[in-house]
């Protein structure tokens, strides 16, 4: 029973994986708002699509609907002036020491608001960096559980499986959904060997940055755990009874792309863990991977 316990968690943990990395290549297909000179019309095509009349605008949108989302902000109407934005290229491309180029040539008036609507175009390029605010975490964790069970190892290995929630930019909250489970070997062969397993809810406070198109994070905050339990018939960790509910510190540091992040974290728990066991305070450090979308 322990066995198939063990290979259908296994399963489990190879299926997220392959469903986050095939999510994850998806998401790497990136779209262009440009200028179509056969129509004089703003649209959102994909990246690699080239055309002589396709006049970019703005790219590397992560999805078409977050294309179209950035042309109904900025833009009042669907029409373009092909002439105006090759200028602003120009003018954009030149030196800040040289006199900008005389262009004696009249270009037509096509649409009245599209002088306004460039404007705005040219505003938006100094605007913040916009950020994926939710994720899937896979998690290494090794914590101190040994000692409380009287193993030979007081290290025993992890997993921690969860989705998690930001709100804001640079400076941030979150919170999420957590699960975790830890597999002791209490001999030698393997046969008395057990899961441990407890859900969380944490909350937390971090701060991030883009530089050179990697994104670096740091967090701080605190976990608010269920009682831990384990795979066995009485529930029971090794004689020992989990508390109801246990409070952790949280503090993590993560880099990587827009989408995939590897993270680095430690823990250490404020109250007991178990109701008869008064002077073990679990702490724990982990290595995982993030896929933000």
């Amino acid at each position: 029973m322990k066995q198939n316990f063990a290979q259908k968690l296994l399963r489990f943990i190879i299926v997220v994986l392959c469903i986050s990395c095939s999510s994850n290549g998806y998401a790497q297909k990136t779209f262009t708002v440009i200028c179509d000179k056969t129509d004089n019309t703003v649209k959102v095509v994909e990246s690699e699509v080239k055309s002589p009349n396709f006049i970019p605008i703005k790219g590397g949108f992560p999805f078409r609907q977050v294309a179209q989302k950035w042309i109904d902000q900025n833009y009042t109407t669907t029409q373009c002036n092909p002439g105006e934005i090759i200028d602003q290229i120009k003018t954009q491309s030149q030196p800040q020491n040289a006199p900008p180029q005389q262009n004696n040539a009249t270009t037509p008036q096509q649409n009245k608001p599209a002088s306004g609507n460039s404007n705005l175009q040219t505003q938006s390029s100094q605007a913040p960096d916009k950020f994926n605010n939710t994720s899937l975490l896979l998690d290494i964790k090794f914590s101190n559980l040994g000692k409380t069970l009287m193993l030979k190892n007081n290290l025993v290995p992890g997993i921690e499986l969860g989705v998690e929630q930001l709100i804001g930019k640079e400076i941030y909250v979150g919170t999420g959904i957590l699960f975790n489970a830890y597999y002791a070997t209490i001999d030698q062969g393997g046969e008395n060997s057990q899961f441990y397993y407890f859900g969380r809810i944490p909350a937390f406070l971090g701060y991030r940055t883009k530089t050179s198109g990697m994104v670096f994070m740091g967090e701080a905050g605190v976990q608010v755990n269920t009682k831990m339990v384990s795979t066995e018939d009485d529930r029971s960790v090794m004689g020992r009874t989990g508390t109801d509910s246990s409070v952790n510190l949280l503090g993590r540091l993560k880099m990587g792309s827009e989408t995939v992040m590897f993270e680095l974290g430690t823990e250490l728990w404020l109250t007991k863990l178990f109701e008869n066991y008064e002077d073990f305070n679990m702490t724990s450090i982990y290595l995982g991977l993030r896929f933000y979308f």
